[in-house]
């Protein structure tokens, strides 16, 4: 493109003269500012710029509650499993003779064996239903693991055992020499 420049001379100029429909300075338009820019209601702004917005607070808060209820339930779950004084596993089983009685074979582990304690087995049919239960006692002294022989009388075809749980508080029923 070629101009005449007012000295007279002709010169060649890559870009046109700036008017006010290209130059960027000459047209000045205003901006608007960043938090004009933004709908009040989708980013909850208050007209006086501040986020004013009550539920997500109460959201964010009860989310931090939750977790903290979470891990606290977490750890004492941990502690109570971990603080267990007395296990127990199935180490064997047959039927009897009579086909109404699991004979069981209990590897029984105590923390403390001054102290007695008792176990709960169950025994158990092809559904896997309770078909008989018993409880028995631990007597004070002995190893620190035993194993122990329980016969449980059945209502049904035993055809497999498993223990329930074990215990250091012992009901007063199976320390009592005499039922009542």
């Amino acid at each position: 493109m070629e101009s005449v420049h007012p000295d007279g001379l002709h010169r060649f100029r890559s870009r046109p003269e700036p008017d006010a429909r290209t130059d960027r300075k000459a047209a000045t338009v205003e901006k608007p500012s960043p938090r004009q820019q933004l709908p009040a209601d989708r980013y909850a702004v208050t007209a006086d710029g501040s986020r004013g917005n009550l539920s997500g607070r109460l959201i964010a808060i009860g989310s931090v509650l939750f977790l903290i209820a979470a891990v606290v339930v977490t750890v004492q779950y941990f502690q109570k499993t971990s603080a267990a004084t007395v296990n127990a596993t199935t180490s064997g089983f047959e039927r009897a003779d009579d086909e109404s009685t699991l004979r069981m074979f209990v590897d029984v582990t105590r923390k403390n064996t001054d102290t007695e304690s008792y176990c709960i087995i169950q025994a158990l049919d092809y559904d896997k239903i309770e078909v008989g239960r018993r409880e028995f006692l631990i007597p004070p002294g002995g190893d620190r693991t035993e194993r122990y022989t329980v016969e449980i009388p059945t209502r049904g075809l035993p055809v497999a055992g498993k223990v329930y749980g074990c215990h250091e508080k012992v009901p007063a029923y199976l320390t009592e020499a005499e039922p009542r």
